[in-house]
């Protein structure tokens, strides 16, 4: 059959109107583009704008409503992380079957929020909006972002406070690997080759160990013993590295071999030696201090004051115990 040219021209005109797809035809199309692509953030707004021009509204199928109502049980009962990860899985699933309707995106805010994803919260909460904007509670969910925003800058700024502190903690920590590696050198280039040959106390009574106070301790108040083996000092780094080891061998002599005592470990504070901290082998502040005397000797100086001598804590007219042991 042939039509007269004028009919045919309006029968070309209206065959796209007759093959044009429904407002929700379109929507169930997206919404099933949706389902295999749930990331698609435009596409899912594009969704819901599409379902609020539709009216009446599309109904909300079952398979979205079963994992809305399973997703609202688990969020009641949630008690850990885990369990609200549940309901924040049965919400999504519930937003991906029926993309345009709003509570589950609400009550996926809410699950969001208790499991410290308050980004995911806002994202969540902002579709809500979109899908329901003139729900009763718009003004109160608009104003849950702004709270939400607040915590999330007041994260962003502690997590990047942290991470800067533990880059500065890194930093310090590596810094003090060299500082403990410089002073161990320093250390035991003092008392290479030499051995402990005399140990002096400072005390008022040769008999009994007194003490001294800080004036005392400058007098003529020490008492030398000689030990019958002599014994060397070495220093060595702690595992870590960040660390200085203090060891002295003590000889007992043939029958009973040598012993090496841990007598503590330092904590520099820089390259000089005398900003060393240290600890006894039991965790106890120990002041030590090691120097050269006017004999060229070595001497590692021990008391159990319990703060430095320079501290201003430090009671000079306290009598202490001070030990030296002198390497040559």
């Amino acid at each position: 059959m042939r039509f007269p040219p004028l009919l045919f021209a309006v029968l070309l005109l209206l065959a796209p109107a007759a093959f044009a797809q429904s407002p929700r035809e379109q929507l169930n199309q997206l919404a099933t583009q949706l389902r295999a692509s749930p990331g698609d953030a435009a596409l899912r707004e594009r969704v819901i704008k599409l379902g609020q021009e539709i009216r009446p509204a599309p109904a909300v199928p079952e398979e979205a409503r079963r994992p809305f109502v399973q997703g609202n049980s688990a969020f009641q009962d949630a008690k850990t992380p885990a369990d609200f990860d549940r309901a924040i899985a049965l919400y999504r699933s519930a937003s991906d079957v029926a993309p345009w309707w709003g509570d589950p995106y609400f009550n996926l805010a809410k699950a969001l929020e208790q499991n410290q994803r308050f980004a995911d919260a806002i994202a969540a909460l902002k579709l809500y909006l979109l899908a329901s904007p003139d729900a009763a509670d718009a003004r109160q969910a608009q104003d849950r972002i702004y709270a939400l925003e607040e915590r999330v800058d007041r994260v962003a700024k502690a997590t990047a406070a942290q991470a800067e502190a533990a880059q500065n903690a890194a930093a310090m920590a590596a810094l003090g690997r060299q500082w403990a590696q410089s002073l161990v050198q320093q250390l035991n280039g003092m008392f290479a080759g030499k051995l402990v040959r005399d140990t002096l106390e400072c005390s008022l009574d040769p008999n009994r160990f007194t003490g001294c106070t800080l004036q005392e301790k400058s007098g003529n108040n020490w008492y030398t013993f000689h030990p019958v083996y002599p014994a060397p000092i070495r220093f060595a780094l702690s595992p870590d590295g960040g660390k200085i080891q203090l060891f002295e061998t003590l000889d007992n002599g043939p029958r009973f071999g040598k012993t090496e005592v841990h007598r503590g470990v330092g904590t520099p504070g820089g390259v000089a030696i005398g900003l060393i901290t240290w600890l006894t082998e039991e965790g106890k502040p120990a002041q030590m201090r090691f120097f050269v005397n006017s004999k060229g000797d070595s001497v590692f100086e021990h008391s159990d004051a319990p703060v430095p001598i320079h501290s201003s804590s430090f009671l000079p007219s306290v009598r202490y115990r001070y030990s030296q042991r002198v390497a040559r």
